[in-house]
Order: structure tokens, then C-alpha cells, then sequence
């Protein structure tokens, strides 16, 4: 008796575990058919830089910047005496900047991008935000990609 149950209980999850294969499959198929319809946009990320104390957010918002002058009303260079301190050189001639402000926080946080890519007409950026320990100042992260003029569109945030 306990050997039939144990046979129809391993008969059961097995057919479970069949199942959810299958689903899996699904959305693995489902993500390769949605990535067609989109193309990967190349980026570089700009370093040395901090949101001016002028620009307020309540929320995490995107900015597509396209000239020195927009850059310079809501970003300063923070350059540092370190040998990598320099604020990374823009080119405004050849490139535009995607911008990603979180609001002002006292954790330690993190944004890095995940994907970046163009849909139809829109730039979709994908990304990841990392918070850790409490800190004893407060901090606006911010994430600076910067993309050749080429690439238009509304941006988009996708978490």
C-alpha cells in the first residue's frame, strides 16, 4: 500500500513538473519574438557627475538631453583628484544623453542599465536599481548613458 501511494505521488509531481516546463518554453518563445521587434541601441556610461541641487523629483524620471546647455541645468562634473576623476567628455556634435534621476535618498543606491534598445519609435531602457545601508547624508543617484545622436524616440523606464 505505502509503495502505490509512493508511485502515484512521484506520478503526480512529475506531471507537474512537465507542466511547468512547458510554460517556461512559452515565455522563452515569447521573449525571443518581442526582442525581434526591437534593436539594441549601444551606450557608454558618463562618471563624475552629480545632480544639481535646483533640479527637484518626486518620483524617478528619464531625460533625453541633447546640448551642453540642457546638460549643464541639472548636472555639475564632479571631478576628483583620483586618477579615473575626471568627468567623462560628452561630444554634443555626435551624441545625445539618457538620464535616469532618482529621487533623494539616504540609502545607498545603484542604477545600472540592464538593456537599452529602440522600439518602433520609442527608446526603451531597462534597468536595475540597487539600494543598500542606510547613510548619514542624502544623495540623488542618477545613471548617464550616453547614445549617438542617431537614436530618437520618447524614453521609456522599464523596471
Amino acid at each position: 500500500m505505502k509503495k502505490s501511494l509512493f508511485i502515484i505521488g512521484f506520478c503526480v509531481l512529475f506531471a507537474l513538473q512537465s507542466c511547468n516546463n512547458a510554460s517556461v518554453k512559452k515565455k522563452t518563445d515569447t521573449i525571443i519574438t518581442n526582442s525581434a521587434k526591437s534593436e539594441a541601441i549601444p551606450y557608454s556610461v558618463a562618471q563624475n557627475y552629480f545632480v544639481k541641487n535646483t533640479y527637484k523629483n518626486t518620483e524617478i524620471q528619464a531625460l533625453k538631453i541633447t546640448s551642453q546647455q540642457d546638460f549643464d541645468t541639472y548636472f555639475g562634473a564632479a571631478t576628483t583628484m583620483s586618477e579615473n576623476g575626471k568627468a567623462t567628455p560628452i561630444n554634443w556634435e555626435k551624441s545625445n544623453v539618457i538620464a535616469v534621476i532618482v529621487p533623494e535618498t539616504n540609502l545607498s543606491t545603484v542604477l545600472s542599465a540592464v538593456n537599452l534598445s529602440q522600439k518602433n519609435k520609442t527608446i526603451v531602457l531597462n534597468y536595475q536599481i540597487t539600494e543598500g545601508a542606510k547613510q548619514t547624508f542624502t544623495t540623488k543617484p542618477i545613471l548617464l548613458l550616453v547614445i549617438d545622436k542617431k537614436w530618437n524616440g520618447e524614453v521609456i523606464l522599464e523596471k
